[in-house]
């Protein structure tokens, strides 16, 4: 097999390792080796076509709810969707949802300038309170 960059000869292991760690699931094992093969075979972005600079430009983009694999892609393409990955779907500017694994719960967090000025499990009294909070401030989120 023809492959765009070196890899050594403890890389499938590895990789294992570091997706399961970050939480990406595999239905058995057949799956991680055709997901494996595809990552490693991987020449250019899925997302944006660009070329892979080297090998750690690339990337398993992934759910970070569920654990499935969305795309592979370039460091950029990734870090484009940082947002909804880490802090959860955008309801409106600078109020986002998240799932909490560790309560097992949504919690919804109203942020200016990447300062968290409030949170709540009640997206209904989080939004009157956001209502409020722009009305009286004049604030970019």
């Amino acid at each position: 097999m023809n492959l765009p960059f070196k890899i050594d000869k403890d890389h499938k292991c590895k990789m294992r390792y570091y997706w399961k760690s970050k939480g990406i699931l595999f239905n058995d094992e057949k799956h991680f080796l055709e997901t494996w093969l595809k990552y490693v075979s991987a020449s250019s972005c899925e997302i944006c076509k660009k070329k892979f600079k080297d090998s750690l430009d690339r990337h398993l983009e992934h759910n970070h709810t569920n654990g499935k694999i969305r795309h592979i892609c370039c460091r950029s393409c990734n870090m484009l969707k940082y947002d909804v990955k880490t802090k959860g779907q955008i309801l409106e500017r600078g109020v986002t949802k998240y799932f909490d694994s560790r309560r097992q719960i949504y919690i919804y967090q109203f942020r200016v300038k990447k300062k968290i000025i409030k949170q709540s499990i009640n997206l209904e009294k989080l939004m009157k309170f956001v209502k409020e909070y722009k009305s009286k401030n004049d604030c970019y989120t």
